[in-house]
């Protein structure tokens, strides 16, 4: 025990970036062998299209991802300007580059391994929203229209189960990816911790931002501020960008919000901030 408290104490940044690098690469990697799966199997079943599997509906997944990835990295220019001022942005244009490219990948992936699906399935289910739209196009383009409504019905009803092996091991893997996410995610609040209580990191040990203009604190605050608005704005603007009108789910991008805070502030006072 002592040596894992010894750990922490002196590698707190490392392990705070390989959970969270863990996090990434493992969700991205798993969604895209789903997706090797899923494509393989379902691209030409009806009930079961995604927006990655026609090109006309493809091109808004692309786009949803490019709108994720460049907020992402706005938010990032914006934390480099704010501590280091604008000749700071090329030096660090790798990580820029890298925060884009992970959240385009992950957004791709998200829709492409039929997780957006899934996780509409209830709405979907009652023949309404873009899922059930791209479904009933595809059933009506293999002329194969007059089944649409028997198997929504199916859907609906859940008479269509999966076979118990093949559920198990679907449960079986949901609870092995979730311990994972659940052993990186407490080993980053840890770090965080133990970066907090070096106090190494702290906000008075700061210059003050935006060339010395602001206190660091208030710096700090604007910083959350304009961090959560960017990242919580892709999923506020994403089913625009699927041609779905403005019904984004409130609390998801509340959720998102938080999270994007969450980490601003593990980040700092991990010391995944400095050096800009």
């Amino acid at each position: 025990m002592d040596t894992i408290k010894e750990d922490y104490q002196k590698n707190y940044k490392y392990i705070f970036h390989n959970s969270l690098m863990s996090i990434r690469i493992g969700l991205i990697v798993i969604f895209i062998l789903i997706t090797l799966v899923y494509q393989a199997k379902y691209r030409k079943i009806e009930n079961a299209q995604t927006f990655f599997g026609h090109p006309s509906t493809r091109i808004r997944i692309v786009g949803g991802a490019l709108v994720a990835s460049i907020l992402g990295m706005m938010s990032v220019v914006f934390v480099i300007v704010s501590r280091a001022g604008t000749a700071a942005i090329m030096r660090n244009i790798n990580k820029v580059l890298f925060v884009g490219v992970i959240l385009f990948l992950f957004t791709v992936a998200r829709e492409s391994s039929g997780f957006n699906r899934w996780l509409s399935r209830k709405e979907t289910a009652e023949g309404k929203g873009p899922y059930a739209s791209i479904s009933k196009a595809k059933y009506t383009s293999n002329n194969n229209v007059e089944y649409y409504e028997k198997d929504l019905m199916d859907e609906k009803k859940c008479e269509t189960k999966p076979q118990p092996f093949l559920d198990s091991i679907s449960t079986l893997s949901l609870i092995l990816i979730g311990i994972a996410l659940i052993y990186f995610i407490g080993k980053m609040f840890v770090a965080t911790y133990y970066g907090f209580t070096s106090e190494q990191n702290n906000l008075d040990s700061l210059p003050g931002m935006f060339g010395g203009k602001i206190t660091p604190l208030l710096g700090f605050i604007i910083e959350l501020l304009v961090v959560g608005i960017l990242i919580s704005a892709s999923p506020a603007l994403d089913p625009i960008i699927r041609g779905k009108g403005y019904d984004s789910s409130k609390e998801m991008i509340f959720y998102i919000f938080i999270i994007a805070v969450s980490l601003h502030i593990m980040f700092q006072y991990t010391g995944m901030l400095k050096g800009f």
